[in-house]
């Protein structure tokens, strides 16, 4: 096992949301050719959905597209709350 990490250079840009996945969801971007800002999209709408999209992205493609058929996928998504906002 390994993990992959790195920084940014955001500006002045405030971090407003972080998602730690497996490789098993981030397969929508790594494989299938979604945006990062897509499975934010999906991610907003729980980690079931991510996972139900993967699956299904992995069913309908090709057999070097797909993930591993048993892999696991976990995502977790920290919101960050600005309290300076009125």
């Amino acid at each position: 096992m390994h993990a992959v990490s790195g920084s940014v250079d955001l500006g002045s840009h405030p971090v407003r949301s972080v998602a730690v996945l497996t490789d098993g969801a981030a397969t929508l971007v790594e494989r299938h050719g979604r945006t990062w800002e897509h499975l934010f999209d999906i991610l907003d709408l729980g980690p079931d959905e991510l996972v139900r999209r993967t699956r299904v992205a992995d069913e309908g493609a090709t057999v070097e597209l797909r993930g591993k058929r048993l892999d696991d996928a976990t995502a977790v998504l920290c919101r960050f709350v600005d309290t300076d906002i009125p």
